[in-house]
């Protein structure tokens, strides 16, 4: 069994991608014009009450927003959320065993017209370089549709990995939700992924607004 120090090494390794990443991006647009990068993200959390319930523990909210295009979702319980990547979000399961990351990739022309199924698989190889590419499949996420690819390997220890990456263009720009972990902990950590998903909201069809959430419903 992997230990919470291997996965804390995971975790530089998924900020290590994220910096490389946004390097990447910078140095291919550096011939064209800088305007095509997204405006940075800005990050802040708020925590919300549970309406109509007893000793039910508040409720962590991540909102960011990238130039006018907001966008918030519900932190899954006890998740750790780091912001200080550039661009991206990671978010840390309590035992060390899962990592989620939302990500803007970067803006769409055109709606994403010129993006390529081909061009999406080799982001996602890129995020997971270890990995197999075992499946496809469609996210959808904010009535919004994109290509996600799970991905399985094994470790150096020998533990299997499992790994989701899926791609959402949006007229902010390609957001990407990731989630790695190892066999054994998939399902709980594949259930409070799903979660985040539908939880996530945009400001893209006007005022971006929060419903409280009672523990009636």
């Amino acid at each position: 069994m992997s230990s919470p120090k291997i996965y804390r090494l995971l975790l530089a390794g998924l900020a290590l991608v994220g910096r490389l990443e946004s390097n990447v991006r910078a140095d291919e647009t550096s011939a064209g014009s800088s305007t095509n990068l997204p405006p940075a993200m800005r990050t802040v959390i708020r925590s919300e009450e549970v309406l109509d319930a007893t000793n039910a523990k508040p409720i962590q909210r991540a909102f960011f927003s990238s130039g006018t295009n907001q966008f918030a979702f519900a932190v899954p319980g006890d998740f750790k959320l780091d912001a200080t990547t550039p661009g991206k979000i990671i978010l840390t399961s309590p035992d060390y065993s899962g990592f989620i990351a939302v990500q803007l990739v970067g803006p769409v022309d055109g709606g994403g017209a010129g993006l390529t199924v081909d061009s999406f698989r080799n982001l996602a190889m890129e995020e997971f370089p270890e990995g197999t590419i075992v499946g496809e499949s469609e996210l959808r996420v904010a009535n919004h549709g994109g290509p996600a690819y799970d991905l399985r390997w094994k470790s150096y220890q020998g533990a299997q990995q499992l790994a989701f990456v899926g791609f959402v263009p949006s007229t902010a720009g390609v957001l990407k939700f990731s989630l790695l972990s190892n066999a054994a902990q998939f399902p709980v950590n594949q259930m409070n992924f799903r979660c985040l998903l539908r939880s996530f909201q945009s400001n893209e069809s006007g005022k971006l607004e929060i419903l409280p959430v009672s523990g009636a419903s």
